[in-house]
């Protein structure tokens, strides 16, 4: 069983990026170049705690870029009520859907630092201000959205 503590919620991008939110590289924080390439797929959605804000987020980058480069990717789909597509690493794939699932099933059950929101973006996914979540720790995302999902495929090349 995958046990989580991070997921970072993305919302849609949008002009009003609080950068301030993510220090820059040089200071343990998510660097430019990489925020700049996420900017135009998504919206980080301030979580309103420290943890989220530093180097936690450059290493579940690095953790993506490193399995997709050495051909260790792999994306799917779990269908819920509405399908959610995931990217991770393939010996990840199992327990990734079984993590989604359970996030879906009763999400108050799991030790997270800040909730998901995965319910209530289901019950009305084309209305959902969070559209994907980025699981920091492990390295994997997963998405309502299916064109965030596409584009962050085609960022990663997975």
């Amino acid at each position: 069983m995958l046990e989580s503590y991070l997921i970072q919620r993305l919302r849609d991008p949008t002009k009003d990026i609080r950068e301030s939110n993510f220090k820059n590289g040089s200071n343990g924080g998510i660097s430019y170049g990489i925020f700049g390439n996420l900017s135009s797929i998504c919206t980080f959605d301030f979580m309103n705690n420290d943890e989220f804000r530093y180097s936690v987020i450059n290493r579940g980058i690095e953790k993506i870029i490193k399995y997709s480069s050495e051909g260790k990717g792999s994306s799917g789909i779990i269908e819920l009520s509405s399908p959610i597509h995931y990217i991770c690493e393939k010996d990840q794939k199992r327990k990734v859907k079984g993590l989604i699932q359970r996030l879906n099933n009763n999400e108050d059950k799991l030790k997270l630092k800040e909730p998901t929101l995965l319910q209530e973006s289901l019950e009305n996914p084309e209305e959902a201000r969070i559209k994907g979540w980025f699981e920091l720790n492990k390295g994997f995302m997963f998405f309502l959205d299916q064109e965030m999902y596409k584009r962050t495929v085609d960022l990663f090349r997975i």
